[in-house]
């Protein structure tokens, strides 16, 4: 019988240990969605800028082939750009959604309800994201159209 109880003792302090190791996977991947969302933003300014220059004045004093290329390979870029964002944003939700399920049986076993309480927020797919970059997609789109 002391076995059994020195057992489940240690199983329940695995499950904490796991506890705290999902949350901060949560935290870290709520992180990386934001700093990664953020930087997407930065880099298509940056982007836009530099497409804007490109049709300046100034720039008719460089050489066509070059100001040909910059406009198109900004829009491309951009292009490759907004695909990555949506797609890293979907892996970074559908990794949250493990770490929450998991997280929600740890609840269930250490009758916790952090995990519970965050479910309904974390399990939205990112459309917010998504519909963001599908407009910088049909940005960049329309300019690399208009660099022809």
């Amino acid at each position: 019988m002391g076995s059994e109880a020195t057992l489940k003792e240690s199983q329940r302090l695995d499950l904490r240990m796991e506890y705290a190791a999902l949350m901060s996977a949560y935290s870290s991947t709520s992180s990386m969605f934001w700093t990664g969302y953020t930087v997407f933003f930065a880099v298509n300014t940056l982007l836009a800028t530099a497409l804007g220059i490109s049709y300046s004045s100034a720039a008719g004093e460089q050489t066509i082939s070059i100001i040909s290329v910059v406009r198109l390979g900004l829009p491309l870029l951009g292009l490759a750009m907004a695909l990555i964002a949506i797609h890293a944003a979907w892996l970074l939700r559908n990794y949250q959604r493990l770490i929450i399920g998991r997280g929600k049986e740890i609840d269930q076993m250490l009758e916790t309800r952090s995990f519970t309480k965050i479910g309904p927020v974390g399990e939205k797919p990112p459309m917010s994201t998504s519909i963001g970059a599908l407009l910088f997609l049909l940005a960049w789109a329309i300019a690399a159209y208009m660099s022809f």
